[in-house]
């Protein structure tokens, strides 16, 4: 198994990425030309799968009885890469707590326009039984100057261009579409 940290790129995009080998989960990013600017990351993933679903009170759904499962270190396996018109794509397999119902595949895509990197996560059930409630993806970064930095995020209720000293607590931030 590998336990050195895995690095992607691409000529498409200036960024580079180091990946965890054993979760596939996204370690650290950079420009290529300022590796001493790297933003280190922290990534964590939890299914809630299974149980059973309630009105709640105030509205909207609770779900009850339900079974947490996080990935697992199990090594990465095997990487695809493809490349297609301006962009490269690395799909990274990723273990998870519950192997005989659920696996993972993380999907890295590096792009010559905005945004220059897309990370994705890809949930698959290995049984018809299986019931997925909500996918909770948290993305964590420690920056030196948040004045420096921006948040966009399309189809959210975020201003283009926000400036990440703005958010004074955690964002929920939905896909767009």
């Amino acid at each position: 198994m590998i336990s050195e940290p895995l690095i992607l790129t691409s000529e498409f995009s200036p960024l580079t990425l180091q990946i965890d080998p054993s979760t596939g989960a996204a370690l650290r990013v950079w420009e290529s030309t300022h590796p001493s600017d790297a933003l280190d990351l922290l990534c964590s993933v939890r299914l809630v799968t299974q149980g059973t679903e309630h009105r709640g009170a105030t509205g909207g759904l609770d779900y009850r009885d339900t079974v947490d499962v996080h990935l697992a270190a199990g090594g990465t396996g095997n990487i695809r890469e493809k490349a297609g018109l301006g962009e490269r794509t690395f799909e990274v397999p990723a273990a998870t707590s519950a192997p005989d119902t659920w696996s993972a595949v993380w999907k890295y895509t590096f792009r010559e326009l905005t945004p220059r990197l897309a990370i994705e996560l890809r949930v698959h059930a290995h049984s018809d039984d299986a019931i997925v409630r909500n996918i909770h993806f948290d993305i964590g970064a420690t920056v030196s100057d948040p004045e420096m930095w921006r948040v966009n995020s399309p189809g959210n209720q975020l201003r283009a261009d926000l400036q990440l000293s703005a958010l004074h607590s955690r964002t929920a931030i939905s896909p767009a579409g």
